[in-house]
């Protein structure tokens, strides 16, 4: 049941992103719903640094603590988290054609939410954040049906209930045990860097549909865009195994007990869950292809197979980047994300350049996906490396 609750959770997100996007297609006029959409979708990669980051450190620092620490670190983090939205928000509104306010709300309070849902997570109280999810849908649906209230004051106020009846709620659920922790300014910076992190390998999975669609013909251009829905879609099987045991890593990481063994394994089960997404995702573009009903070459199924290839990588790392963050490696987590974004970037490049010859196309591709094998074997690596150093012995002292 705990299992089938965290696959819940992990779908619930994407989820609800789908939905707000359907209610505002059919309830308002495409003037209207075009812009919201686009304010929406990027309120939700903004999340990536003030909802994603700050909900990270919430596991890593409130794992083992008691009741008074846990009220105190959250608190300090949704403020701190909501603070870093609206200053994100004014930084970038001059870049974009949003209104200032309902942009900013709706970049609050998704952020707010976000770290609000890792603290459940951390908790490992899966059923309440399931029907938390399913609470913040009734709240929203309820809300456009009975009132006149536009989409984004609907969107802003039921997060704002929910976040409040969460958290009270949280606290009433949580033992009374543990050890104090003390909060400072510090963890706002460690927040910062690891939703940066998050952001750039979130931007690994946006860059290739975006960069290539001015290069590429519009039928490999639906294929690449099935591919990559379907291939989100399975992410969530990865990542529901690393909500399982999340908040016990974080844990044990406090107090300086980390055995290899639970590193190893974890990392281990991880890759075999992405071998496991692969055959689906196969699966999924064979059955697209065959029912579209088009001239297929050889080329097209091999550039089909490969991106579907590279998308799995790029799901995978994610879920790795954020066990790197757990164990209090968010610098690599950041470098690593860095490097990662730059060989989509170089991706997108071949894929611009090359696309008139199918064999320097399948060369780049084929490249690239050699290079993101590289920096996830690297990651890993580093993931393990400080965790297989034998301890060093000492000389036992006996009393004559």
């Amino acid at each position: 049941m705990k299992a089938l609750a965290s696959l819940f959770i992990s779908i619930a997100p994407g989820a609800f992103r789908i939905l707000v996007v359907w209610l505002a297609a059919h309830l308002y006029t495409p003037q209207y719903a075009a812009p919201f959409t686009a304010m929406y979708l990027f309120a939700t990669a903004l999340c990536m640094i003030s909802g994603g980051g700050f909900g990270l450190v919430l596991i890593r620092h409130s794992a083992g603590s008691n009741r008074k620490s846990k009220v105190i670190i959250s608190l300090f983090l949704l403020i701190t988290g909501a603070v870093t939205a609206v200053l994100m928000t004014v930084v970038t509104i001059p870049f974009l054609q949003f209104e200032l306010l309902p942009f900013l709300g709706i970049t609050t309070a998704l952020s707010c939410w976000q770290i609000e849902r890792h603290g459940w997570i951390a908790e490992r109280k899966f059923m309440f954040l399931s029907l938390l999810d399913l609470l913040l849908v009734i709240i929203l649906v309820l809300t456009l049906w009975t009132s006149k209230l536009s989409i984004v004051t609907a969107l802003v106020s039921s997060h704002v209930v929910l976040i409040t009846v969460s958290f009270l709620w949280r606290f009433r659920q949580t033992k009374s045990g543990g050890h104090p922790t003390v909060w400072s300014w510090s963890l706002i910076w460690s927040a910062i860097k690891i939703g940066g992190s998050t952001f750039i390998a979130g931007g690994f999975l946006m860059i290739l549909p975006a960069l290539v669609e001015s290069m590429i013909t519009p039928i490999i251009l639906t294929k690449l865009s099935l591919m990559v829905t379907a291939v989100g879609a399975l992410f969530v099987v990865p990542r529901s195994y690393l909500n399982l045991f999340i908040g016990s890593l974080a844990k044990v990481v406090r107090a300086r007990k980390v055995d290899s063994r639970i590193v190893h394994t974890c990392v281990r089960r991880i890759h075999r869950l992405g071998l496991i997404m692969l055959i689906p995702a196969y699966l999924f573009v064979l059955f697209y292809l065959i029912v579209s009903g088009q001239q297929l070459t050889p080329h097209d199924l091999l550039l089909s197979m490969t991106v579907c290839s590279a998308m799995v990588i790029g799901q995978l790392y994610l879920v790795e980047g954020n066990l790197l963050i757990l164990l209090q490696r968010e610098n690599i987590a950041l470098i690593s994300s860095s490097v990662m974004f730059v060989v989509m970037l170089g991706l997108a490049w071949l894929l611009g350049q090359s696309i008139e010859h199918d064999y320097k196309f399948l060369i780049g591709l084929f490249t690239c996906l050699g290079l993101c094998y590289s920096v996830r074997w690297g990651v890993y690596l580093t993931i393990l490396k400080p965790y297989f150093q034998k301890p060093q012995k000492t000389d036992k002292v006996t009393k004559s």
